[in-house]
């Protein structure tokens, strides 16, 4: 995208001196290609050493659709891939009882190809999706303590945004994550995984 913007400006701007009825100087059209040869070049560069909240583009070497339905053709780097595999087998495992389950907090994707509906009013219930609205987040915590007793609430146990930077667990009194260590602090732990703990749902209201 930053390529085609870059060539409509560089195009635009020749249109509009042409239009004035001053075509630009050999050497300034030069210029601009060179800048727009330069500016590609390290776009090019940057965006293999730093995809969006990933490793280099090198180190994105494995494909996610296994663990994450839906994902075909989507890379990523050794430790992302076994967060979603660790989430992938405690859903499989809900899946194949026939159990509900609920997911805390970053882990959206999950419900694209979801067989199972959240049972959450929202797919990524942390504090800037919120709004840092007291009434969402508490509608959420609500939501919670009404799941059916039977439902399984996996809860991560590091912070999932940072995997690209290494491994780092949630602060237990981080408000960013609120409904999770909400969680934490009312519901029975009744279990972990390598990456996530299993809480039963507290008491209803």
């Amino acid at each position: 995208m930053t390529g085609v913007l870059l060539v409509l400006i560089w195009r635009g701007g020749h249109q509009l001196l042409a239009a004035a009825g001053q075509p630009p100087a050999q050497w300034i059209q030069r210029a601009a290609l060179v800048s727009l040869l330069a500016i590609g070049a390290a776009f090019w560069h940057a965006r293999q050493l730093y995809p969006y909240r990933d490793r280099p583009a090198a180190e994105l070497r494995f494909e996610v659709s296994d663990v994450l339905p839906g994902g075909a053709g989507l890379r990523t780097n050794e430790l992302t891939y076994a967060v979603l595999a660790d989430l992938r087998q405690l859903v499989a495992r809900c899946e194949a009882e026939h159990q509900p389950y609920a997911i805390l907090t970053d882990c959206a994707a999950v419900w694209i190809r979801s067989p199972q509906r959240n049972p959450l009013p929202a797919k990524w219930p942390q504090e800037t999706e919120l709004g840092y609205d007291a009434t969402l987040v508490n509608r959420v915590v609500d939501a919670v303590r009404r799941l059916p007793p039977g439902t399984r609430i996996f809860v991560q146990r590091c912070l999932i945004s940072e995997l690209s930077l290494g491994l780092y667990g949630v602060p237990a009194e981080w408000n960013y994550y609120f409904v999770q260590n909400w969680v934490r602090k009312h519901a029975r732990r009744t279990g972990e995984s390598r990456f996530f703990e299993v809480y039963s749902p507290p008491a209803p209201p």
